[in-house]
């Protein structure tokens, strides 16, 4: 959606502004995506993402579309940055976020070393201990680059650069509600099998009217 559409198509989505089902911007979405799925595996459905990515270890695959944690499967198998593998940003000057936190429950048994591990996971010394191990990125915008790889430097600079954008994940539930989330993922799964793209719009609009809109997080600005 990012890629076609752009981040503004994007900002509308999310705010359930698209209501049309001959959206234009949304059709060739669809149709960008059914492109995609002409060079998939015919076993996708069924396979974890470290299964897809060892059907590239194994070079059974050209590629996978991945999240940054590639990177440490790769480097838990022994392969290089920029040598055994590489990685290609789509789409360019935008990063899709979603943000994992920890918790302090009411009733911790142990709330002091809770709090001690809370503090602790937002420092530099941890950032930078995890990340590299991980593939992913700090976002500490003042941690070292020194243990990180080409592939995660490049990263960082485009999560730092002024000129990109930084939007929600509808897929990990940061930018929609969880109401309309489920529906997309059915709706997307029924896609991939029948690739009908004037019926697939028509329920996502009808979802968009049903479950996004009376549920809407926020008004979204991203551009």
């Amino acid at each position: 959606m990012l890629s076609v559409g752009g981040v503004q198509f994007y900002q509308d989505f999310i705010n359930g502004k698209i209501t049309d089902p001959n959206d234009p911007t949304l059709k060739k979405v669809l149709n960008a995506y059914a492109e995609y799925l002409n060079y998939v595996n015919s076993d996708h459905a069924a396979k974890t993402w470290d299964e897809a990515c060892g059907l590239v270890y194994k070079g059974d695959a050209a590629m996978t579309i991945m999240g940054d944690w590639a990177n440490g499967y790769f480097k838990a198998k022994g392969w290089k940055p920029n040598v055994d593998y590489g990685a290609i940003v789509l789409p360019s000057n935008v990063y899709d976020l979603v943000i994992d936190t920890f918790v302090l429950p009411a009733k911790a048994a142990h709330p002091d070393a809770a709090k001690k591990w809370l503090s602790f996971i937002g420092t530099v010394e941890a950032q930078n201990t995890f990340n590299p191990i991980k593939g992913s990125i700090p976002a500490r915008d003042d941690a070292p680059l020194d243990p990180y790889g080409p592939i995660q430097k490049e990263f960082i600079k485009d999560l730092r650069s002024s000129s990109t954008k930084l939007v929600p994940s509808i897929t990990h539930g940061s930018a929609v509600p969880p109401a309309f989330l489920s529906d997309l993922n059915d709706i997307i799964s029924t896609f991939v099998t029948n690739r009908n793209v004037d019926e697939t719009a028509k329920s996502i609009v009808n979802a968009v009217k049903q479950d996004l809109l009376p549920n809407k997080i926020k008004e979204w600005k991203l551009t």
